[in-house]
């Protein structure tokens, strides 16, 4: 099994495809020993850890509907002016071709309001649950602040990704790293590939407990509030998740939010693989795939 990326996109294609490049020009050197480490936990026994499998990119209809076209550099294979999702599969398909490697199996598109936070959050948190057998790496500069803030929370929430990434190149038309097309060091990885150091606080769990509690009563006392809340501070508690007078507890503005959340559990509880999350999405009309 290898890995699936998610991503937004946006109309630079190359926040996605500079740190796939990356990663495959990474891929390329086996003789790199300290390369090999950052991959080694990646993908199943036996496998070349790391290696692409599938894109998952949240993005606009009018992207995916063919209705942008840009124009892009591309100094390695020359690609021109085309349709963003078109420049995507044509460079990674000549990429992986000319460094002998598998190529992406699938690209989807997902279909999303980007500047929409319930939009994107619900269908990002059904993609990342119905996902969750995946290697999942989450990349965190393509696409709106909207799409990523939509993925980053999500994710958290589910506990299902193996990585947050960030790659920043200042030519946003160029579709690969500006340097010779060759496997790149240990020393050039480090200094271009950034991981954000998330791990899953189980809020997820703690929102579940707190409305659970707040379901049958509305007022809970300060003792009962401290044990649900685990090892989170009152302090970091009073005003959004709950209000606090005195000894008694109500629920506060960002619990009455994520209210929502109970509903989104349920509605995604059937979508639990890749092929009940295709035929949801197939279902929907929000969902293409470039083979």
């Amino acid at each position: 099994m290898g890995v699936y990326h998610i991503s937004g996109l946006g109309i630079h294609p190359g926040a996605v495809t500079v740190p796939l490049t990356y990663i495959y020009l990474a891929l390329s050197n086996s003789k790199d020993f300290e390369l090999r480490k950052v991959f080694e936990y990646s993908g199943e026994k036996g496998e070349k850890g790391g290696m692409p499998e599938s894109l998952v990119l949240f993005t606009s209809s009018e992207i995916i509907e063919g209705k942008i076209t840009i124009k892009v550099r591309d100094k390695w294979f020359n690609i021109g002016k085309n349709k963003i999702s078109d420049i995507i599969r044509n460079y990674l398909g000549k990429l992986t071709e000319k460094l002998g490697l598998p190529p992406i199996k699938n690209i989807y598109l997902v279909q999303v309001d980007y500047q929409d936070f319930d939009d994107c959050f619900e269908k990002a948190y059904i993609t990342f649950n119905a996902l969750r057998d995946k290697e999942m790496w989450v990349n965190m500069v393509a696409g709106s602040n909207v799409i990523n803030a939509s993925l980053l929370i999500s994710s958290l929430l589910q506990g299902a990704v193996a990585r947050y990434y960030y790659v920043f190149q200042e030519e946003q038309e160029l579709l690969h790293p500006d340097i010779e097309l060759s496997p790149i060091s240990y020393r050039t990885w480090s200094r271009v590939w950034c991981e954000l150091p998330l791990f899953t606080m189980d809020i997820g769990e703690i929102i579940h407990n707190l409305l659970e509690e707040f379901k049958y009563r509305e007022k809970i006392n300060i003792g009962e509030l401290k044990n649900l809340l685990g090892g989170i501070p009152l302090e970091k508690a009073r005003g959004n998740l709950v209000y606090l007078e005195g000894e008694v507890a109500t629920k506060g503005p960002l619990l009455r939010y994520w209210e929502g959340i109970e509903d989104l559990k349920e509605k995604s509880k059937e979508i639990t693989n890749l092929t009940k999350w295709e035929r949801w999405g197939e279902e929907n009309n929000i969902i293409a795939v470039l083979e």
